[in-house]
């Protein structure tokens, strides 16, 4: 299958916490894959789909991503979330933390 991405997308499979904005309480959550223009995200915790979200993603204790999302789709596998988040808003020094990480 030919990938027709723009850019790379780099399966991750990690472990992460997102804090929603004007909540207290992160979301555990593991981070599939992730590039430049999203990401894909597994959770117990249910989100409403077709809206935006501003969102810090905490990959490790020193990188963590402020970005502005999407939600463009979701799916229930195994009783789990399944979504894809479309980056509407992302700093390119978030774009170089997610490069360096990987």
């Amino acid at each position: 299958m030919q990938e027709r991405r723009r850019f790379v997308r780099w399966q991750i499979d990690r472990q992460a916490k997102i804090a929603l904005q004007d909540q207290k309480t992160c979301i555990d959550c593991q981070v599939k894959d992730i590039s430049f223009k999203g990401a894909q995200v597994s959770s117990l915790r249910h989100l409403e789909k077709d809206i935006y979200i501003s969102l810090s993603i905490k990959l490790s204790y020193d990188c963590t991503l402020n970005i502005e999302a999407w939600v463009a789709w979701h799916k229930t596998i195994d009783g789990y979330n399944l979504y894809g988040f479309y980056f509407t808003k992302i700093r390119d020094l978030d774009k170089e933390k997610i490069y360096q990480f990987m």
